[in-house]
């Protein structure tokens, strides 16, 4: 309908200055008249890249992972990348799956926090034998050989832990996730380590592996019952929503009888009552440094550099919830 030959069209919708600026309207002009648009299946045939980054997250809570998708959107938008978002809902199998429409859309790059399933990674083989980086984001395993992106979560809890014995707590109940990941592991450490650097200050402590913020809720009424914690820490904003709840229930007065403290991206430690004292563990950095990670990895065309891991840094923020 132009009259141009293919080429002259791609390059006058791209705005190549070889295409006089007449031409290049009147090209528009025709491409909006007949509602034109790139076939972008096409495109990805001819420069075999998507520009497509595929995130695989266990579920999208109100808890932490809104903050760090913005942050993984913003950077993917910034170097002209589109977001593809898979959910595995905590399930193994939905994981493995989702990767395999990664593999079979050659995507450009994959972030994946992994599953409560997840044991072993033999499943992310296909995806690094075509090539595809991976940034694992926040939830690893011991030696996995992927890069990965998270925090000092051993030093986090140790900063944690420390703050309720610094400030009296003597009985310390200790909350965790999955034992099966590594992410509860460092935590747990760094929270049996400091208790045992304080053994001359008379602290006792308990811990509990939980499921939910249900479990966690049940949990604290049961250690109630004997252990009686001045102090309690909770690993995750899941946790932290069965904690204070299960406090009010029982009337325990917060933090004059029992002082709580937690990791979090700062969300809900703000809008409880009291105004929770937290570690700062920032989700849109996270979503903004693992974005720009894999992007990284994907201009270096290798799989062949040693992984690496990023620490993202943290802080802790004293409010109401502790003496």
């Amino acid at each position: 309908m132009a009259g141009v030959n293919i080429s002259t069209v791609s390059r006058a919708l791209k705005d190549h200055p070889d295409i006089g600026l007449p031409l290049r309207q009147k090209i528009k002009e025709l491409a909006e008249e007949m509602n034109y648009r790139p076939n972008q299946m096409a495109v990805h045939l001819r420069k075999q890249k998507s520009n497509v980054i595929a995130l695989i997250i266990p579920e999208t809570t109100m808890f932490f992972f809104p903050s760090v998708i913005k942050g993984i959107s913003d950077i993917v938008q910034k170097y002209d990348y589109r977001l593809l978002m898979l959910q595995s809902g905590e399930k193994l199998q939905r994981e493995a799956e989702n990767l395999r429409i990664c593999f079979e859309n050659g995507v450009d790059g994959v972030i994946l926090t992994l599953t409560n399933e997840t044991h072993e990674l033999s499943h992310l083989e296909e995806l690094r034998e075509a090539g595809i980086p991976i940034v694992l984001m926040d939830k690893i395993l011991k030696d996995s050989g992927y890069d990965e992106v998270v925090i000092d979560d051993a030093n986090a809890t140790k900063v944690c832990t420390e703050y309720l014995i610094r400030t009296g707590c003597q009985r310390i109940l200790g909350l965790f996730g999955n034992p099966n990941l590594m992410i509860t592991t460092a935590r747990l450490e760094g929270f049996l380590s400091t208790i045992e650097q304080n053994q001359n200050k008379n602290v006792a402590s308990q811990h509990h592996f939980v499921e939910n913020t249900f479990h966690a809720w049940k949990t604290v009424e049961h250690c109630f019952e004997n252990f009686k914690p001045d102090g309690i820490f909770a690993m995750s904003d899941e946790i932290i929503a069965g904690v204070i709840p299960a406090l009010k229930k029982m009337k325990i007065l917060i933090p004059e009888q029992c002082s709580v403290l937690g990791i979090s991206d700062g969300y809900l430690p703000r809008i409880l009552d009291p105004e929770m004292t937290y570690l700062h563990h920032d989700g849109y950095t996270l979503g903004k440094m693992t974005a720009t990670h894999l992007i990284q990895k994907i201009h270096l065309k290798s799989n062949e550099i040693e992984p690496e891991r990023l620490i993202i840094p943290t802080e802790l923020i004293v409010k109401y919830s502790t003496r």
